[in-house]
């Protein structure tokens, strides 16, 4: 009987989510766009019940993370023997070779003036601490909202992504981020919707094949339990080779992994500087195996002592809608020019 209140406060708190659900799907609070003080307050709401149950489970012994999955239960992806995907063009068909999957399908422009630089300042970013990665794609350059805005970008994570992608005030990109999303499970787990039904990650690329010329993605804090790096790095080559596969013209951004505030760090010891740092390391490899960009949010967020401020987040892991700018003009200071 002591713990029926442990329950109720359960009971309340996915109520309170699926509210908060429902506000989203029928545009109550926007996805997207600039919010005010009330749809700040909102998000953050959402975020500390997800604190409570995450904290109510733990006191109950309840599993609040997904089971990972034995070495030999990892897919394993290869490419179809013959490609069918098809650019906007229904009769251009993409001939997706080894060698187009291994060469970047951009130039890279001249680093902004300046002048230019002025005008977008980076923000947060320690410039002497960022580890930011172009290989073979020449120097970053900046750029506006229209680079994102084309219709040609997507953003593929976790539940940071998908915070971000609702409100960094980014429009007219697809989002393919939800949370508890790992990446392990792009090619089985069907959780974007559709007229059809439930897609995977792997169904949507499919369907959109040949769509999109600029890719961000974001795994790693879901997955900080599993002890194996390698297996870890393998599923992300996977990934990487995936997307080039069926977006061969993508600039595909790799994000690391953001670390938490330090309190959180305390409470659950996985999240440590030291055991994201070496998450970051082996995906800064992959990255560069795969010659795609990696970014380096931290250099964004980090405090004094390298932890994430506990201002710009209610839970110690996810970012505030108030706190994405810096998130954004990152992105901008970070861009690779496409054709």
């Amino acid at each position: 009987m002591k713990k029926c209140p442990f329950f109720i406060i359960i009971i309340f708190s996915v109520l309170a989510v699926s509210v908060y659900g429902l506000l989203l799907k029928y545009n109550v609070v926007q996805g997207g766009e600039s919010l005010d003080e009330e749809d700040s307050t909102m998000v953050e709401a959402a975020a500390a019940v997800h604190v409570i149950k995450s904290e109510v489970s733990t006191a109950l012994g309840i599993a609040d993370d997904e089971d990972f999955p034995d070495d030999d239960d990892i897919p394993v992806w290869t490419p179809p023997t013959t490609s069918e995907n098809k650019t906007e063009d229904d009769d251009d068909i993409v001939e997706v070779t080894e060698a187009s999957l291994e060469e970047p399908q951009v130039v890279a422009k001249d680093i902004a003036t300046d002048e230019e630089y002025k005008n977008n300042p980076e923000g947060f970013v320690n410039s002497e601490t960022d580890n930011a990665s172009a290989i073979d794609y020449g120097t970053f350059t900046t750029v506006g909202n229209e680079y994102f805005e084309g219709g040609d970008t997507c953003f593929i994570g976790d539940s940071r992504m998908q915070g971000f992608g609702m409100y960094s005030g980014i429009k007219n990109a697809d989002l393919f981020a939800v949370k508890a999303y790992a990446i392990y499970t792009v090619f089985t787990k069907p959780v974007f919707d559709s007229p059809t039904g439930k897609l995977t990650l792997l169904q949507e690329m499919e369907q959109n094949a040949g769509k999109y010329k600029k890719v961000y993605i974001m795994f790693g804090i879901n997955e900080m339990g599993w002890a194996n790096e390698e297996k870890f790095q393998q599923c992300y080559y996977q990934l990487i080779d995936m997307v080039k596969y069926y977006q061969p013209e993508a600039v595909i951004y790799v994000e690391s992994v953001l670390h938490v505030t330090k309190e959180k760090a305390q409470e659950a010891p996985k999240f440590s500087n030291e055991n994201i740092d070496k998450r970051n390391a082996g995906i800064k490899q992959v990255a560069e195996d795969e010659h795609v960009v990696y970014l380096d949010l931290n250099s964004v967020y980090n405090d004094e002592e390298g932890y994430l401020p506990a201002e710009c987040t209610s839970d110690g892991v996810h970012i505030k809608a108030d706190y994405m700018k810096p998130w954004v003009d990152y992105l901008k200071t970070h861009a690779i020019a496409v054709k």
